[in-house]
């Protein structure tokens, strides 16, 4: 066998060597009918390899068989005797196999039941116990089986949410709590200090007007929430009308005169006309958002420009300051909750504005960016469709 084996090896190398048949072609033709030939791309589960050149020989001494194995460029043809030369030897052997495949898959079965299948379940149920105890960071080790590899992935990726809620709701109230704690503290303090019957009116109308601020402040905390907690379970922009863009934009900075003309900031205004059909009064509170930090982050005689573009599909918002602009790492949080650059939270704010301007943009079906250096100023740039599934005729 061996020998002819090697024939038929030499006469395949040959053919490849010499003309341009594709290996296909090459193994169709009968070399003997006495072998099959078969084309594989890897030899590694054959055994008892012994190699000449690009011959490679498997060798079973026990069943007095051996195949060859020739390398062609990055295949293998595979030359294997047919059983039909021997079949009662074959038959036989191949009998003998099944029942012992048969005798040590049961005996593989027995042993293995527990590990495979009562393991995952014991640990699922260890695991469920710690998540009951308030354990949201154990994850499990997903099981081959498809059942319940695809129950462990699903506990898993549940384990992550819940972890990332527990997460979230420890934030918010460490959050909420210091933000409303800080004016109460103060107010407390002021309204003791007003009960001093020897203060003098300037001092008592100053400490009314602290009490005051902080008042607000907590207003515009609870009002912020509130807000944003809205339209974060609000799916699609609502409340929708078509309005003069321009004529809003002019609007908000009528709003913030008194402010503007504390600081004396000069205001560089160029609007296009843009009719846009939205949520008027939503929008209104991102441009007040956006130009009351403008103007709280510039400093005194500074300079804030305001753009509209208009193009053919969307208006584009462009809002400048040449203020004390923010921190390259500042730039990847300003609009989650709660952020605020100063961490002494000593200047005014709560850290909610720009999130509520995040969510309202994207209920718009905008986008917004923001670039930044430190010491030169901040630019925040809104971009929004003019006419979002705006209903024909309305």
């Amino acid at each position: 066998m061996k020998q002819n084996q090697t024939k038929i090896a030499e006469n395949i190398l040959l053919l490849h060597n010499e003309t341009d048949f594709p290996l296909e072609k090459i193994i169709s033709i009968d070399f003997s009918n006495e072998y099959d030939l078969t084309v594989v791309n890897d030899i590694s589960s054959y055994t008892n390899l012994t190699t000449y050149g690009d011959i490679t020989y498997s060798e079973k001494p026990l069943f007095h068989s051996i195949t060859t194995l020739v390398k062609v460029e990055d295949k293998y043809v595979v030359i294997s005797n047919r059983p039909r030369n021997n079949v009662f030897f074959y038959t036989m052997i191949n009998s003998l196999l099944s029942i012992s495949s048969t005798l040590l898959f049961i005996s593989l079965m027995t042993t293995m039941f527990s590990k495979k299948i009562l393991m995952p379940i014991r640990n699922l149920n260890y695991a469920t116990g710690e998540v009951s105890k308030g354990n949201f960071k154990i994850q499990l080790p997903i099981p081959n089986d498809f059942e319940m590899g695809s129950l462990t992935a699903k506990f898993n990726s549940m384990v992550k949410e819940l972890n990332s809620i527990e997460t979230l709701r420890n934030d918010f109230i460490n959050n909420v709590s210091h933000e409303i704690k800080t004016p109460i503290a103060t107010i407390q303090g002021f309204s003791n200090l007003l009960k001093d019957d020897t203060l003098s009116k300037e001092d008592r109308d100053e400490y009314l007007d602290i009490i005051i601020s902080e008042t607000s402040r907590i207003s515009n905390l609870t009002s912020n929430i509130l807000k944003l907690t809205k339209l974060e379970t609000q799916g699609i922009m609502t409340d929708k009308t078509s309005f003069s863009l321009d004529e809003q934009l002019r609007h908000s900075i009528l709003l913030l005169q008194r402010d503007l003309s504390e600081k004396n900031l000069d205001i560089d205004i160029d609007l296009d006309r843009v009719q846009i059909y939205s949520n008027e009064e939503l929008l209104q509170q991102v441009w007040l958002n956006l130009l009351s930090n403008a103007i709280k982050f510039t400093n005194e005689n500074g300079k804030i420009s305001i753009q509209l573009m208009d193009t053919e599909d969307t208006a584009t918002v462009k809002i400048t300051d040449n203020g004390i602009g923010m921190k390259a790492e500042s730039l990847n949080h300003i609009f989650d909750k709660f952020y605020q650059e100063d961490r002494s939270h000593s200047s005014n704010g709560n850290g909610l504005g720009l999130p509520l301007v995040k969510r309202i943009v994207d209920l718009c079906g905008g986008t917004i960016r923001v670039k930044s250096l430190l010491g030169e100023g901040s630019s925040f740039t809104v971009e929004l469709p003019k006419n979002n599934i705006k209903i024909e005729g309305s």
